[in-house]
């Protein structure tokens, strides 16, 4: 009887143990995901202004063609969407090819 007992406690000791030790590594992971201020030395003011050079690009050379092809696919509502608004963007592409047009004065499909 006395070495049942001491076999359970030895057992609800390492399942204790490990119990918390699991709750200390979940509390590190929690302060490691906290986010953190940003670092002012690393804001790069130009880029928080005047935007991105990458979103520069994308709302002069996509965004307008994905707008209205999103338009059609809401007013279409096509079985297979996406399907639709690629080939959709192949025709705009395509028609872009064939002209000089600025992406942002073609006409609006909607």
């Amino acid at each position: 009887m006395i070495y049942i007992c001491s076999d359970i406690k030895s057992s609800s000791n390492q399942v204790i143990k490990q119990l918390v030790e699991q709750s200390m590594d979940l509390e590190q992971q929690a302060k490691q995901e906290t986010p953190q201020p940003p670092d002012s030395d690393r804001i790069d003011i130009s880029e928080t202004i005047g935007g991105s050079q990458t979103r520069k690009y994308l709302n002069k050379h996509v965004t307008p063609a994905l707008l209205r092809g999103m338009r059609l696919v809401a007013k279409n509502q096509p079985d297979d969407p996406l399907k639709f608004l690629g080939d959709f963007l192949l025709q705009e592409s395509q028609a872009l090819k064939g002209s000089s047009k600025d992406p942002e004065t073609l006409p609006d499909a909607a």
